[in-house]
């Protein structure tokens, strides 16, 4: 589950390359609304590891 999960935040990452114009205000909204909202379902109903955690926060900060 976490492989699908981590493949949707990079396609969107990728997808959004044309907003790093955006300030960091908005760049942040669109991780928050669009990229953290795929770990947080799936993190309320099943346990994730810390490094792959570790590797998608740095993975959205990085698009910040």
């Amino acid at each position: 589950m976490w492989d699908i999960v981590e493949a949707k935040i990079r396609a969107k990452i990728e997808r959004f390359q044309p907003y790093k114009v955006l300030g960091i205000f908005g760049r942040s909204l669109l991780a928050k609304a669009c990229l953290l909202s795929h770990i947080w379902f799936p993190a309320s109903i099943s346990t994730l590891d810390s490094p792959r955690l570790e590797q998608l926060f740095k993975t959205i900060c990085r698009f910040v």
